[in-house]
This record gives C-alpha cells, sequence and structure tokens, in this order.
C-alpha cells in the first residue's frame, strides 16, 4: 500500500482540498469519510494516475474499525486496507499527522487524528496533550451531532470516548456539563438521542444521572402513552422500556456503592423492573390485535425476564402460558426450492457400477464427504458480510413443537469480528450445512440404489461388514446389521432410530478401548456416570481420527439445538412423519463412513492385525 511504502510529509496534508474530496459523503463521520477518500482513489487509478499517498493515508486513518469503549486498543485492523492497523503506520506518517492536527478544522476528523496520536504514541510526550486534544475535538463533534436525531449511535460513540479518555486527564466534569447542555436542549420528548445520554451518564457519572432520573421516568411515561395511542410497530413502547431500563441500570451501580439507603433504590430498582415488563406486555397485545404471534412471543418472554429479574413472579405463569400458546398461533411457512442432483446421482451410480458388494461399499463410504470448515466459514462470513438483517435482529430457532430451542446473536458491531461473533459465524456454518448436504446426498443415494440394483442386499451380506467393523462393540453386531440393511433398502426412519443410539455407544467405546481415553465420571455419591454423545465428539484423539470436519457435520446433524438436532428429536419422538427428509440417508451414509475412518485407524495402529470382511 502506498501509505506504508511512501513517506508523507505535513506539506502533502496541506496541500489535501478535504472539503472537495470530503463533499458527498453519506453522513459527516469518519467511515463515510474514509469510503469517499478511497473512491477518489479508484477514480485516480482509472484515470492512468497514482493515487496521492496522503489521501491513502487519510483513508487508513479514518477507516480503522473503531470500539469508543475499549481502553488500551480502540483502533483495530481494517479488511479495506488487507488487515493493516495503527502500528503498521511509518513513524515519519505519525510526524506529520502530529504537525498537521492545530491545523484541522473539522472536530471529527481532528478527534481521530488526536485520539489516533495519543493512543499509539502513549508515554511520549506529547502524547498526554494528543489526549486532551481529543476530549475537546469529540465534545465538539458530539455538539455538532446534536440535532441529527437518526444516527445517535455517532453522538454515543463520541460522548463515549471522549469520557474514556476525559477519565485519564481529569477532564469527566467538562465532559459531564456537555452531556448536561445537550440534554436540556431536547429533554422533553421521549427520543432514542435522549435516551443515549442518560445512559452514558448513569454509566459513568451516576452523581449526575441522579438528578436526571425523574425526567427519565416523566419521559418513560410519555412514551408509554404513545404506544398506547400509536399502532402496532410504533416506537412508544420501546423507548418506554428503555427509559425504565436506564433507572433500573442506575439502581444496579447505586446498590453496590450506597450504603446508606439501600432499600429505596431496591424499591426503585423493583419498581422500574416490573415497568420494563409491562411495557413488554402492552406491547405483546399489541402484536396480537396485529395477529403476530412470534412477535407476541418475544414480548412476553421479555416480560417474564423482566418480572423475575424484579422478583415480581406473580404474574409468570400466566405469562408462559400465553407464550407458549403464541409460539403455536405461529404459521410455520415451508421454503421450497428444486436443485438438479441428476448429475452427482449419475456419477454415484458408475462409481459403483459393475463392483463386488464389499468394494461397491467401501466406494459408497468414500463416495463424498463432509463440508470442509474453511468453506463453511467462508460461505458464513461472505453471508453476514452482506446481510442486512444479520447485523440487526438475532434469531430464534424453534423446536418442532413451536419451543424457542436456540437464540444465536446478532453481530456485535458493524464489522463482522472472529472472535467476538464466534457464535454467530457458527450458527451460520451450520446452515450452510443444509444447503451443502444435498449434493452429497445425490451421490450417495445414485450409489445405494446401483448397490441394491445389482447385489439385492441382504442380511448376510451386511453381516460381514459388522463383523469387523470398530464401531460396533461386541453383542450389537445384529442391531448395526439390521439398522444397515433397512437404509440400503430405503426404511432410513427405523434405520435412524437404530443407528444414533449405536453410534454413540459404538464411538464411546472406541474411544475408551482403542483410544485409551476414560469416559466414565464418578458423582460424589459414587454414581458412575458414561460421558454423553457431545463429551464423546469432544475428545482430540477422536477429532483426529474423524477429521475436524466429519466432527462438525455430527455435532450439527446430531446435537446442535440450532441444526438439524435428529439424536435429540427423534428420543423426545418429535420428529412427525414425514420429517426426516434427506438427513436420515445422510445419517445412515456417515455410519457407514465413520465405520471405514475407524477401521482405517486400526489397520494403521496394527497393520498384522485387520479381520477379514470375509
Amino acid at each position: 500500500m502506498e501509505a506504508l511504502s511512501r513517506e508523507v510529509s505535513v506539506a502533502d496534508l496541506r496541500a489535501l482540498e478535504l472539503k472537495k474530496l470530503l463533499d458527498g459523503a453519506q453522513m459527516h463521520e469518519c467511515r463515510s469519510f474514509a469510503l469517499k477518500l478511497l473512491e477518489h482513489a479508484r477514480a485516480e487509478r482509472g484515470a492512468g494516475r497514482a493515487p496521492s499517498p496522503a489521501v491513502i493515508l487519510l483513508s487508513l486513518v479514518l477507516g480503522f474499525s473503531f470500539d469508543a469503549g475499549e481502553n488500551k486498543e480502540p483502533f483495530r485492523t481494517h479488511s479495506w486496507f488487507a488487515n493493516t492497523g495503527p502500528d503498521d503506520i511509518v513513524p515519519a506518517n505519525y510526524h506529520a499527522l502530529e504537525e498537521w492536527l492545530p491545523e484541522l478544522d473539522d472536530p471529527e476528523i481532528a478527534a481521530r487524528v488526536a485520539d489516533l496520536l495519543w493512543t499509539t504514541r502513549r508515554g511520549r510526550a506529547p502524547a498526554h496533550e494528543h489526549g486532551r486534544v481529543a476530549v475537546t475535538k469529540y465534545i465538539a463533534a458530539a455538539q455538532a451531532l446534536s440535532e441529527d436525531h437518526l444516527n445517535w449511535r455517532l453522538l454515543r460513540d463520541r460522548l463515549k470516548r471522549a469520557m474514556v479518555l476525559a477519565l485519564k486527564f481529569e477532564m469527566d466534569e467538562a465532559v459531564g456539563d456537555a452531556m448536561d447542555a445537550l440534554l436540556r436542549q431536547q429533554a422533553d420528548a421521549p427520543t432514542h438521542r435522549t435516551a443515549v445520554l442518560l445512559e452514558l451518564m448513569v454509566d459513568y457519572d451516576a452523581e449526575r444521572a441522579a438528578t436526571w432520573l425523574p425526567q427519565a421516568r416523566k419521559l418513560a411515561e410519555q412514551a408509554e402513552a404513545e404506544g398506547r395511542a400509536g399502532s402496532w410497530g410504533s416506537p412508544g413502547f420501546g423507548l418506554a422500556r428503555r427509559y425504565w431500563e436506564i433507572i433500573a441500570r442506575y439502581c444496579d451501580l447505586a446498590r453496590r456503592t450506597d450504603d446508606d439507603d439501600v432499600k429505596h433504590i431496591t424499591d426503585m430498582r423493583r419498581d422500574a423492573r416490573v415497568r420494563v415488563a409491562q411495557t413488554s406486555i402492552l406491547e405483546a397485545d399489541k402484536a396480537r390485535d396485529a395477529n403476530q404471534p412470534m412477535s407476541e412471543a418475544h414480548f412476553l418472554e421479555e416480560a417474564i425476564r423482566e418480572l423475575r429479574a424484579g422478583g415480581a413472579t406473580e404474574q409468570v405463569k400466566a405469562l408462559l402460558r400465553r407464550m407458549i400458546e403464541a409460539q403455536q398461533r405461529a404459521p410455520i411457512k415451508e421454503f421450497r426450492t428444486e436443485i438438479d442432483v441428476g448429475d452427482q446421482a449419475l456419477a454415484g451410480a458408475r462409481a459403483v457400477a459393475g463392483k463386488s458388494f464389499r468394494d461397491g461399499l467401501l466406494r459408497l463410504g468414500f463416495i463424498t464427504a463432509s463440508p470442509t470448515l474453511e468453506t463453511l466459514r467462508e460461505m458464513a462470513r461472505d453471508h453476514l458480510a452482506t446481510s442486512i438483517a444479520g447485523r440487526i435482529v438475532s434469531i430464534q430457532v424453534m423446536s418442532r413443537d413451536s419451543r424457542r430451542v436456540a437464540h444465536p446473536p446478532a453481530m456485535k458491531g458493524p464489522e463482522l469480528d472472529e472472535e467476538q461473533d464466534a457464535a454467530l459465524i457458527e450458527y451460520e456454518m451450520r446452515q450452510s450445512l443444509d444447503w451443502m448436504r444435498p449434493q452429497a446426498f445425490a451421490y450417495i443415494e445414485g450409489a445405494r440404489r446401483k448397490l441394491v440394483l445389482e447385489h439385492r442386499v441382504t442380511m448376510e451380506d451386511v453381516f460381514p461388514f459388522v463383523r469387523q467393523n470398530p464401531l460396533v462393540p461386541a453383542g450389537h453386531e445384529s442391531q448395526f446389521a439390521r439398522g444397515f440393511y433397512l437404509g440400503f433398502h430405503g426404511d432410513f426412519v427405523t434405520a435412524c432410530h437404530l443407528l444414533v443410539p449405536q453410534l454413540e455407544n459404538g464411538l464411546r467405546v472406541f474411544v475408551e478401548t482403542r483410544l485409551s481415553r476414560t469416559l466414565v465420571r464418578q458423582g460424589g455419591d459414587g454414581t458412575q456416570m458414561v460421558g454423553l454423545l457431545g463429551r464423546v465428539l469432544d475428545v482430540p484423539e477422536l477429532v483426529e481420527v474423524l477429521g475436524q470436519d466429519l466432527i462438525f457435520d455430527l455435532r450439527a446433524l446430531l446435537i446442535e439445538q440450532d441444526g438439524a438436532n435428529i439424536r435429540n428429536d427423534m428420543a423426545h419422538g418429535l420428529i412427525p412423519d414425514g420429517g426426516y427428509g434427506y438427513h436420515a440417508m445422510y445419517l445412515w451414509w456417515l455410519c457407514i463412513r465413520i465405520s471405514f475412518l475407524l477401521l482405517t485407524h486400526q489397520i494403521k495402529q496394527d497393520p498384522g492385525g485387520g479381520a477379514d470382511a470375509d
């Protein structure tokens, strides 16, 4: 990148016509400015000219991912710049930014530059002064956003960062005064902007926040009234909840520090939590009237949680019954699409055609493979990078009997973070498996049908495979054989009922006998419990034998609530007639594949001791 390979002087930065370069930016904030500068750089390259290194440097500085509440490293690498971070900027360019800082008129840009100089040059003169400049510029940037009611998150981030820095330089009084002044401007109407200011005050200046609590209560009641008068979906109840939560948050903090009036604060907290619950119930009523049962159930769940948190559980049982009824009223919509898998089915049939049953079975076991974690992760990241819904809302996963069984989160920030958003990435990876398994299903089905056509598979054909199988413990041969046999003849429902529990026990026995890992746990009362499937699949030695891809596939298929979850749904009788689908065949095939993988491991460990399949 030009900004890294070439030094930029303060003269180069002064020569930038910032107003012209930034004209047309979507918003008056750093990321929008960075996009505009990159757009200018692309235009220069398109015209056959090299873009100014100063433009590239400034787009890098303004484009860093930013966490306003982070103390040590608020600026992170950004994918626009091939994971380039603040440490990659050469010292000479920091010197140029330092000289340029006093000349910057725009508080948004000046705050970013000053903060970056403080963060990267901390402990060296004049870094302390850069931090103080950043505080004043962040305050000025927030004041410039005071009339923008739509982009209140920008206001929050600038004031939050100002306070984080101000606490280091004993400037928190100035930030508190700025928040007071902003509140006084428009504190008579319930808005998200006012709520943001109150939330910041509670977190960073609780003593000052206490003087605003009566106003917060007044705004909450006003928002409730607007919610009652409005139609379904109007913001009133949501705003009211936010104000009541501010009061509850204040009480939570005050209970830890104020021993003089604990009862008053406890009562205030209980009242606020109950009022949060009541707004959720009111919103559930609106959702019911609008025939939105899933939304009704969601708000009832929130109400139940808040009532329990406030210690007011009298209504909980009735609300819980109503929530379940709403979930059961929710329409279940099926999504259907057509996928042409004829070529894969034909390839599967050709792979086993003309082979002995033994050789054909071996080819069936290796005719396809579980999707790789790298592929699934790339698909998940690509989906989340472009999914608006994934950025805004979390997902509710419902069971077959309309219970919420999983709640994958929404993205934690505007940019996907591998560590913070790991749970969401894994959820999307499991969803991708559902789209990829039908391709494997086609190969498996083509080969299965061909083997049955050519060999008319019988129990006698299957038994040799079971007798030499490391997955099959002694005394379990008939159950495995019948499960494999029924699968060959298309009865995958019965095959799954036989094979799923046998697979769990077979893997457990393999881990204990072949991999020498004890899975039995002894309780305090002396009772001993065997490890369940989740614990079995976590054994590192088994992961090495089967591979991470297949282990992830198995977990998603059998035990993850936001996956196919066949093991749990089947054990509790939740799968209806016709509810197994291609997952059942895929699971039957996985048992065959696992058998061969374990056999391969056994042969490697004991090359001369393998059993004869005949």
